[in-house]
C-alpha cells in the first residue's frame, strides 16, 4: 500500500513541474539535465528511504496488534533488516518513478505507467499459463522489491540479485527521462 503513496510523492517530484511549466526555469538554471534528473534523485531517495524505515515499526506493531496471538514472534533483527529493505524499496521505486516522470512528462501518465509497472504488469503476467511471462514477471521493480522484502511467494532470487534490478530498473528509467529531456527539451 505504501508505494501508492511513493507513486504519487515521486511523480510530484518530477511531473508537476511540467504541468506548472516550471520546468522552464528549472531547465533554464540547471542546463545540464542529467545534474537535474540526479539532484531530483539524491533528495528523494533517502527521503522515502527514512519513511520507510520510520513506518516499518508501524505496520510492524499494527500487525502484531491486530493478529494476536496468531502473529509470528519478530526479533528484533528480523525488524530492522525489514526496515531497510522497505525502505531501500520506497527509495528505488521513487527514482524509478522520476525517471519515468521525466520521459512521460505528464502527471496522469506518470501515474498510469508506474501504476501499470509496478503492479498490473507483473501480476497479469503472473496470472498467465504462458511460463516464460510468469518467469519474466519476476524481475519487474514490483517482484523485485518483494523478493529483496522477503516476501515474494517464490523467492525467485535472493537479496543482491533484487537490489541489482530495482537498481538497474531506476537505471534505464532515468536513462529514458535523460534521453527525452535532452532531444525534447533542448
Amino acid at each position: 500500500m505504501g508505494q501508492f503513496g511513493v507513486l504519487a510523492l515521486a511523480t510530484m517530484v518530477i511531473a508537476a513541474e511540467y504541468s506548472t511549466g516550471s520546468i522552464r526555469s528549472t531547465l533554464l538554471w540547471i542546463p545540464v539535465r542529467w545534474r537535474m534528473l540526479l539532484a531530483k534523485c539524491l533528495v528523494l531517495f533517502p527521503v522515502l528511504f527514512v519513511v520507510g524505515v520510520v513506518l516499518t515499526p508501524v505496520g510492524l506493531g499494527t500487525a502484531i496488534v491486530t493478529l494476536g496471538d496468531s502473529a509470528q514472534p519478530v526479533d528484533a533483527g528480523d525488524a530492522v533488516g525489514q526496515a531497510l529493505a522497505i525502505g531501500g524499496y520506497l527509495g528505488a521505486v521513487g527514482v524509478i518513478v522520476v525517471g519515468i516522470g521525466a520521459a512521460v512528462r505528464s502527471v496522469a501518465g506518470t501515474l498510469t505507467v508506474g501504476f501499470l509497472l509496478m503492479l498490473v504488469l507483473p501480476m497479469t503476467m503472473q496470472s498467465t499459463s504462458v511460463a516464460f511471462l510468469s518467469k519474466a514477471a519476476d524481475y519487474l521493480p514490483g517482484p523485485a522489491g518483494m523478493n529483496l522484502m522477503g516476501v515474494a511467494e517464490n523467492n525467485a532470487y535472493g537479496t543482491g540479485t533484487a537490489i541489482a534490478l530495482l537498481a538497474s530498473w531506476a537505471l534505464a528509467a532515468n536513462m529514458a527521462g535523460y534521453w527525452v529531456l535532452r532531444t525534447r527539451d533542448a
